[in-house]
């Protein structure tokens, strides 16, 4: 058994002794009263009254003898900001700070943008892979990725495009990701910021969005973004597994991925007593929503898999299909290299410029 396995184990045992709920959904959030507990490995983050937490503090150094206890400021590479208007608001820069320092990119110039927006990722021969190259781009992107996961969307698509020519990168997919890395030296404190907005508050919203054949192997790219108190809680960016046949099919493929999340999202909020009702899942795609709402097969969509005919059983039960403009489209960002300005919007829908830094 892994030391791990065990301690997970021993932990999660020890908070249902103390009355604590596991939740079925997030099996490492445990909640109780006004108490509520989230793990990751050895690191525990607790939500509470002062009274609550005290107790719990007692009973955790009765168990396994003194911790570091102190109000949430850093964890996971990530800094916790807080406000007095009941803003809740993360960021990444230190941890940029070491990546910077890690990849000797001190001296980097500003990038506005992740990636050029002609950026292009042909896939090479591994027998033609020069190994310093691999084994730098390899440790530039998995420093990236931790970023993209955490606390900054804006790279999603970056990393999903890095990713792809991760065995056998070329000197040029290697000052991609040099590239990637100026533009987060450039804007260290983009981060999160979650409001308390009494209109919206507690509420998912979800866009979901496909960019149609844009590689050479024409496979299309799916982004979804999930918003929660107007900032976002979950995001991805991933290639489609076969080509699409037309941008329709792309969109509706897109969407049944982002359905997947939606509804694990909405099980674990309603667990949580934040009851969603049905969900607004906003699509750019008219011809996509027509497909979801008109069970009547054409000569144009009778090709199109029985799995994605899925979403039209969750319509008007978990969720509801809204149309948006692309403009507005929150995951446009998340499908495809940008040039500047359309990149610059999206960042501004998403994130939040902590400490007065400008988007240029």
């Amino acid at each position: 058994t892994s030391a791990g396995y065990s301690w997970e184990q021993k932990l999660f045992k020890f908070l249902i002794s103390l009355g604590f709920k596991q939740n079925e959904y997030e099996v490492t959030l445990f909640t109780q009263d006004n108490i509520r507990i989230l793990v990751w490995v050895d690191d525990i983050l607790i939500r509470a009254t002062p009274e609550k937490s005290n107790e719990f503090q007692k009973n955790l150094e009765r168990e396994f003898g003194d911790s570091k206890y102190q109000t949430l400021q850093y964890v996971l590479g990530m800094s916790i900001i807080t406000s007095q208007d009941n803003y809740l608001g993360v960021h990444s820069e230190i941890y940029i700070n070491k990546m910077i320092s890690n990849t000797k990119m001190q001296t980097a110039k500003p990038r506005h943008t992740p990636l050029p927006a002609d950026a292009q990722f042909r896939k090479i021969s591994n027998a033609d892979t020069d190994e310093n190259v691999k084994k730098e781009f390899q440790s530039i992107l998995g420093q990236l990725n931790y970023l993209a996961t955490w606390s900054r969307p804006d790279l999603a698509y970056t990393c999903s495009a890095l990713g792809t020519v991760a065995s056998a990168p070329t000197r040029e997919h290697l000052t991609y990701a040099k590239h990637a890395i100026a533009y987060v030296k450039t804007y260290p404190l983009l981060g999160l910021q979650w409001s308390n907005d009494t209109d919206h508050n507690n509420i998912l919203e979800v866009f979901s969005d496909a960019s149609f054949a844009n590689e050479r192997n024409y496979k299309s790219q799916s982004g979804f973004v999930a918003i929660l108190n107007n900032a976002p809680i979950h995001w991805y960016s991933r290639k489609q597994p076969f080509p699409a046949l037309s941008s329709t099919e792309s969109e509706i493929m897109a969407a049944c991925t982002a359905l997947r999340q939606t509804l694990y999202l909405k099980r674990l909020l309603d667990s949580l007593d934040f009851k969603q009702g049905l969900i607004k899942f906003h699509l750019d795609a008219q011809n996509a929503i027509r497909f979801f709402v008109n069970p009547k097969q054409s000569e144009r969509n009778i090709h199109i898999g029985v799995r994605y005919h899925r979403i039209r059983y969750h319509i008007n039960k978990d969720i509801e299909l809204q149309f948006i403009s692309s403009v507005h489209m929150k995951a446009d960002g998340l499908t495809k290299s940008q040039r500047l300005d359309n990149f610059r919007r999206m960042v501004k829908q998403l994130l939040h410029v902590f400490k007065g830094t400008q988007i240029q």
